[in-house]
């Protein structure tokens, strides 16, 4: 070791003309350079303005967790956090910078009040997980954390506004849960309303049938939907009993003629058959005694048999068209309450929607405060003091350095000997 050194010092004495006076010179020269060094440095720290770094920590977490199948178990995991990357877009984005500009106000100095300007004293970038780290630099440390605060609780807005969004959202589905609520009870008020001044819901839509066998279950204590079902019922049961009795009589005028063509005895004709037609029988005009007095007449007797099957046709007219009306009238009371219905479980349906959906985005902003938010804002710069100390170290070791290798290069190039003397 020792002889390197001495091999190097016998090198750079070399170089300077092994001359002791020009060494000398070199070395003063050297710490010379050194000591402006220290000094120029010195002053540039003086003069140069200082800047405060300051850095804001965001936690940036997802909307939600999810199951993730495996073979053997389950595990929770988080999905893909796209709201951490889109805080790292929004940070340096138009809409977040002009925010930072106007809540700042009068604090930001005026040649920082564009968005150019102040970019050039921010920057962001993506921690580990879930975290963005926002830095600012500037010359005061009130005005770094000022900046650094403002900045990172824009961004915190701007992030919950584009993807949690409860306070705008919450309070918009809760009035429309309101209104909704207030069209469920009106629609269900209407239902009530309808079957109170209908009796509809006194019977089942399947008991609306076309006949019924009992005239007696008219009562007087019985109205509305329920009475037109029955009423219906009744008029359809005298309807078909008329339409019978004409199609009766008009076959047995039919058999009467048949018989007297053949020459057979009107016994062998069921005129019996009149004593179980109802609508015959209510009328008198027509009689088994009344057709068997006429004797062997036939055409008279088949002529008796179809004036009567057609005296019978205005009270099967008026029967079939009451009948009508009253399906008409019903048909219209099942599709009114069939509406009246629809209506109520459509705005059911959109009640039980938002009803859950506000249920979802009350739990999650009971904990929004956990998806983003301010880690911690911290100071990352060292003292004036010790800032200056560095930089006159570093001056003046640069100055050693450059005066030393200057002045060697001028004495080793005087101690050449000139080509051609």
């Amino acid at each position: 070791m020792n002889a390197d050194r001495i091999f190097l010092l016998n090198w750079w004495y070399n170089l300077v003309g092994r001359n002791k006076h020009a060494a000398i010179r070199v070395l003063f020269i050297a710490l010379l350079a050194g000591l402006l060094g220290v000094a120029g440095a010195a002053w540039q720290n003086l003069r140069a303005k200082q800047f405060t770094m300051v850095q804001a920590t965001l936690a940036v977490y997802p909307t939600h967790f999810r199951w993730i199948s495996t073979p053997n178990l389950q595990t929770l995991q988080r999905p893909r956090n796209d709201a951490r990357n889109m805080a790292l877009v929004m940070a340096k984005g138009p809409n977040v910078i002009n925010e930072v500009i106007r809540r700042m106000g009068d604090r930001l100095p005026e040649n920082w009040r564009t968005r150019e300007e102040l970019l050039k004293h921010l920057a962001v970038h993506g921690g580990q997980g879930v975290y963005v780290y926002l830095s600012v630099s500037a010359p005061t440390p009130d005005l770094a954390y000022n900046l650094a605060e403002t900045w990172a609780q824009v961004v915190e807005d701007e992030v919950e506004k584009a993807f949690y969004r409860y306070d705008n959202d919450i309070p918009l589905l809760e009035d429309e849960l309101k209104k909704t609520t207030q069209k469920l009870r009106e629609a269900e008020a209407a239902i009530e309303d309808f079957r109170r001044r209908t009796g509809i819901g006194l019977v089942n839509e399947s008991q609306v049938v076309v006949s019924v066998q009992d005239r007696e279950s008219l009562s007087s204590g019985i109205s509305g939907f329920r009475a037109q079902v029955v009423e219906l019922g009744n008029v359809n049961t005298a309807l078909g009993e008329y339409r019978h009795a004409q199609k009766v009589l008009r076959y047995l005028a039919q058999e009467v003629r048949r018989a007297g063509q053949e020459g057979r005895s009107l016994d062998t004709v069921p005129l019996e058959l009149l004593t179980t037609l109802r609508p015959v029988t209510a009328r008198g005009g027509i009689t088994l005694d009344g057709l068997r007095a006429l004797g062997n007449d036939y055409e008279a007797i088949a002529d008796t048999l179809e004036n009567e099957a057609d005296n019978l046709q205005p009270a099967i007219d008026f029967l079939s068209e009451q009948s009508d009306t009253l399906q008409a009238e019903i048909a219209a009371n099942l599709t009114e309450e069939r509406e009246l219905i629809r209506q109520r479980n459509a705005v059911e349906t959109l009640y039980k929607a938002l009803l859950t959906k506000v249920e979802e985005l009350r739990a999650e902003a009971a904990v929004a405060s956990n998806y983003v938010h301010i880690v911690d804002v911290r100071e990352r710069t060292v003292s004036r003091l010790v800032g200056l100390l560095m930089d006159m170290v570093a001056g003046g070791i640069l100055g050693v350095f450059l005066g030393f290798t200057l002045a060697t290069t001028w004495y080793y190039a005087r101690s050449r000997p000139i080509e051609g003397t």
